[in-house]
């Protein structure tokens, strides 16, 4: 196999790996609009609206990678008997499966 049937081969394999990561890029996105969909279909409009503008608060003020997942609502923080934020309690009320 000569140098260029080799650098050919190489373009190749890049090229389809690119293609693989739109691939991929566009499946999240069908996904992430997907559970939108369901989670819009299954409470109010009023919590709609509020989580939209929560997503496009933390998406003008934080990077991508630490953009929150999932937002769970609670009537009141949990307080310790001397009124500060029980948080072992809150870290309780929110589970892997609220998000």
């Amino acid at each position: 196999m000569s140098i260029l049937d080799q650098l050919d081969a190489y373009r190749a394999l890049l090229d389809r790996k690119e293609q693989l990561a739109e691939a991929v890029k566009e499946n999240n996105r069908a996904i992430e609009a997907a559970r939108d969909a369901l989670a819009d279909s299954m409470v109010s409009e009023e919590t709609v609206q509020i989580v939209r503008e929560l997503r496009g608060m933390c998406a003008d003020e934080l990077p991508e990678y630490v953009l929150p997942v999932g937002y769970k609502f609670i009537d009141k923080l949990p307080l310790t008997p001397v009124g500060k934020v029980d948080y072992l309690t809150l870290e309780a009320q929110v589970t892997p499966q609220d998000y």
